[in-house]
């Protein structure tokens, strides 16, 4: 054989091989442990599982605050506390700041209440998942405030995240 046909053969074998590889399913996640002195229950997803946060290049995940009226800020989440994140839904606590814009937004003084956070209807992209329904229930009556709000957000794109 030839050098130059033994060449082309090499390099067949080693396309070949990484084509092969190409195909090879993940292994599963691995479990995540709470950070930073959380306590709370995460699946072996819960590093790739996110918040799509106004627009779907911005991930979030377990985020301590969430802007949820991204055209005019009005309406948003802090000091979040998550429970259980990475499975088919996750909660947290926090709080919920909103403007009630009465008798208009410029005056309006912002509302803020404590709340607990559900967030559910995952959307599965190439290498993570992300939470795109998020129902908001108050805890305390504040006046201007909610008593519960569901927020709809953007899910992945199928080759993002990871």
């Amino acid at each position: 054989m030839s050098a130059s046909a033994l060449l082309r053969l090499t390099v067949c074998v080693v396309a070949a091989a990484t084509l092969t590889a190409c195909g090879v399913t993940d292994a599963q996640p691995v479990a995540s442990e709470p950070s930073d002195g959380e306590t709370g229950t995460y699946s072996s997803y819960a590093d790739v599982t996110y918040l799509v946060e106004c627009v779907s290049d911005e991930l979030r995940n377990r985020p301590e605050s969430f802007v949820l009226s991204c055209a005019d800020g009005n309406s948003s989440l802090q000091d979040l506390h998550w429970k259980r994140w990475g499975d088919t839904s996750a909660t947290a606590e926090g709080t919920f700041t909103t403007n009630p814009c009465e008798p208009d937004c410029a005056s309006s003084k912002p509302v803020q209440q404590h709340v607990n956070v559900t967030a559910t209807a995952l959307s599965r992209g190439e290498a993570g998942q992300a939470y795109t329904k998020l129902e908001v229930v108050a805890i305390d009556s504040v006046e201007g405030g909610i008593t519960q709000e569901t927020f709809k957000l953007p899910g992945l794109a199928k080759s993002q995240a990871g």
